[in-house]
């Protein structure tokens, strides 16, 4: 009873009621999903839908949140290195700091299909993010430097709180 003209078509693949009952499907979609699993005994349902603006926008905070730190720790490397040892850092801490933030990155990924995934990286990502603000006010960097981290901050705030079930 969806009109296509009218929404934006994504096309999700669902698993039977086996993956239906594991509760990994977001809670307005499963009676959807039930009455199509007792409509056609396919092994695969793929369900075309519509997504809300706010489900599309919160996918996207994900995923700037995620590259943005991906790219940072991945590409950028050097300048991390340097900059944390202007904090006072030292590797080991470095090397923490980034394969955590690398995997919490991964896992804001994977929480665009497994929305369970999202709120404890986002919350653990914005802690790292008020640690970067704590640090750059400490060694009186300019607002230009606190500016990526503030507004990655804020993008987990807003990931959290959107991610709330």
């Amino acid at each position: 009873s969806f009109s296509i003209s009218m929404m934006k078509v994504f096309t999700l693949l669902l698993m039977t009621n086996t993956y239906r009952q594991s509760g990994n499907i977001s809670r307005r979609w499963r009676g959807y999903i039930s009455f199509c699993c007792r409509q056609n005994n396919f092994e695969l349902i793929f369900l075309t839908f519509k997504k809300n603006t706010m489900e599309n926008l919160l996918c996207l905070a994900q995923l700037v949140v995620a590259l943005s730190v991906a790219y940072v720790w991945i590409f950028r490397y050097d300048n991390v290195v340097k900059e944390l040892k202007q904090f006072g850092l030292n590797d080991l801490t470095r090397n923490f700091v980034g394969a955590t933030k690398i995997a919490l990155a991964t896992l804001l990924v994977a929480g665009i299909w497994y929305p369970l995934l999202v709120q404890i990286p986002s919350v653990l990502m914005g802690l790292f993010m008020i640690a970067a603000q704590y640090f750059h006010f400490k060694i009186k960097n300019p607002f230009s430097k606190h500016l990526p981290s503030l507004i990655l901050l804020m993008l987990c705030a807003i990931i959290a709180l959107l991610s709330i079930q």
